[in-house]
Parts: structure tokens; sequence; C-alpha cells
């Protein structure tokens, strides 16, 4: 495999080495641009629809590029299961109603969720309560909450665990039937494997509800780790723009599982 080189213009300050969600690039004084590239299959077969949800998806990069981890509380928007639903669909297995949900989730825009937490981060006492914010999408909840774990210990920021409860994600109608029914995608597979290793979950915890931990999203929700004296707050802002969202796990000092699911 061909090695990537090593960053050296002073004016990039976030690049690929850091597995951030859009790369930063220095303007002047006061200006940085964040700019991101992604690509993946289309998912339906409307040009339009496809159009909208590539969009949302890849602006969910730029939406997500304002967090400094790493905090106590961790917040989720949007519903999960989009990857098991379009397989399923493909399968010829997935109800209207299903494919609907998945289409308007993933045609909506991260915008307004990132407007609630601008309003937190203006408010005297929360400035530097939002400490990392990343969008969900190909690598899972899971694959993208190890990337937030890692931290950055070279710049100080150091490795955490995450600890979620699986009760308090929304799933979109449809998915824990199409999980269960094992329509997985080769995406959740893979995530499944990569992320194994550093991943565990309580007997309690069912395999459809693993397996949609680890399905890829497009254009999912914002994974948001906040100082817990805020989340009710932040929780109420994401709801007065019209935002689903809800408290899934905490940030605790780093253990054996660098991410656990009970």
């Amino acid at each position: 495999m061909r090695q990537l080189p090593r960053q050296t213009d002073p004016n990039v300050l976030v690049g690929f080495e850091t597995s951030d969600d859009a790369g930063v690039y220095l303007i002047d004084d006061k200006s940085a641009l964040v700019q991101t590239v992604d690509f993946f299959t289309p998912i339906v077969d409307d040009p339009r629809t496809f159009g909208e949800i590539a969009a949302a998806n890849s602006l969910s990069d730029v939406y997500a590029m304002g967090g400094r981890p790493i905090s106590n509380t961790l917040l989720f928007t949007k519903r999960l299961g989009t990857g098991v639903i379009s397989t399923a669909l493909k399968n010829g297995k997935a109800t209207a109603n299903a494919v609907s949900a998945a289409i308007r989730s993933m045609s909506t825009l991260n915008r307004a969720a990132a407007e609630a937490l601008h309003e937190i981060e203006a408010h005297a006492n929360y400035q530097n309560a939002i400490h990392a914010v990343t969008d969900v999408t190909g690598f899972g909840l899971l694959g993208h909450a190890r990337e937030m774990a890692l931290g950055n210990p070279a710049k100080g920021i150091e490795t955490a665990s995450f600890e979620f409860d699986h009760t308090q994600f929304a799933y979109l109608p449809g998915a824990l039937q199409a999980a269960k029914e094992g329509h997985l995608p080769g995406g959740l597979k893979n995530n499944r494997e990569f992320v194994s290793e550093c991943a565990e979950f309580s007997t309690n915890v069912s395999q459809e509800y693993r397996d949609l931990l680890f399905d890829p999203q497009t254009s999912g929700g914002l994974l948001i780790a906040i100082a817990a004296e805020a989340a009710a707050d932040a929780l109420g802002a994401l709801q007065r723009h019209g935002v689903s969202g809800s408290k899934v796990g905490r940030v605790v000092q780093k253990k054996s599982a660098l991410v656990h699911v009970a």
C-alpha cells in the first residue's frame, strides 16, 4: 500500500492524519476553509432525491467540524438504520413506510442541529461545553465513536472510553426487522470486523441492536460530546430547532474496552 506523505504545509490546520470529518485550511488570520469530498453508490433511483441525500451527507462533515474532545455526556441526533433498510430494499423486503422514513432522514440536513449547538456555545455559561462533534456515516455509530474516543494524545487530547445505552437510541421504522432478517450491508460487516476488538457488549444487548450500531449510515446524525451540565439545555435547543436528540451515553476515563454498549 502506498504511504501517504506527511503534511508539511503550515496552513493545513486539520489533515488526513487525525481521522477528522473534513480538512481545514487557513486562508488568513480570521478565516479557514473547511472542505470535504465524499462519494457513495446511489441507493435510490430518483436523481433529485439522491442529490439531496448526497448533499446532506457531505455537508454533515462541515457541520461536524467545530468540536473539541473530551467531555462527560454523549448526545445523538437522527435515527439509526439507513444501511439495513437500503439493503432490505435491494432485496425486495423493505416496506414503503421504512423506505420513506429512511429517505426523509437521509435528505435532512444537519444544519438545524449545528445551529442549535452554536446557540449553546453562545450561551455565557456554556462557551466551552461542546467538546467534540462527528457526523455518523459509513463507519457506523461505533466506528465514528471509536475515532472520537481515540482523541489525539500528540496534541494533548487524551484517549477516553465511551459507554452507550442501546435503548436510548432511536431506530428507523423497519430497521430492527431488517436487521433480524439478516439484511446486513457489506459495510456493516466490515465495520464490525474493524471495531470489534475495541468494543464490548453487555449480554442483554441482542444481536439486531449490535448490528444496527455497526450499520453504515448515509447522511446520519451528529454524535455530540458535551459537558454534562449543558446536556439538558442542548437537548432543549435541538428540540427548538426541530431536531430530535437523545442522551445516549457518557465519556469516562479510558478502560480496557474503548467502547462499551449496555
